[in-house]
């Protein structure tokens, strides 16, 4: 069964019981995201990190049978800011379940890029065909 991306859509169904669940402007999707991600910036002020992701329209929460265990950004071509929620932290999970979703949106003409991602994430990358430079 072929799934379109849409701006719109709440939920996509993964195998092994995940799902992506899009976050709205009323959730805390922000401040998981600025509490499980390194502080690259060096902000001094957290809420600087926080307002930066507010009005991103392509955050999802990755959802394992109804409790949050990460999120990222994801859309066509791209998935970035990859997080996880102790005390899961199992990228190579994640990955393997999200993949093919972003795969199945994607333009096969073009690279689907990793950005933003984690040191302890590079393995997972580059298990699943990513050049991380």
């Amino acid at each position: 069964m072929s799934v379109a991306y849409s701006d719109t859509q709440a939920t996509f169904d993964l195998n092994g019981g995940l799902s992506l669940e899009r976050a709205d402007s009323r959730t805390d999707f922000s401040a998981h995201w600025a509490a499980y991600r390194p502080n690259e910036g060096f902000y001094q002020d957290w809420t600087q990190r926080y307002s930066d992701l507010q009005n991103v329209p392509f955050r999802f929460w990755i959802v394992d049978n109804n409790q949050r265990i990460g999120g990222c950004l994801v859309r066509p071509n791209l998935i970035a800011e990859l997080f996880t929620i102790p005390p899961f932290h199992d990228a190579e999970t994640v990955m393997t379940h999200l993949l093919p979703i972003i795969k199945e949106w994607s333009d096969d003409n073009r690279p689907i890029y990793g950005r933003y991602i984690l040191p302890e994430q590079i393995k997972a990358f580059e298990k699943h065909g990513f050049t991380v430079s």
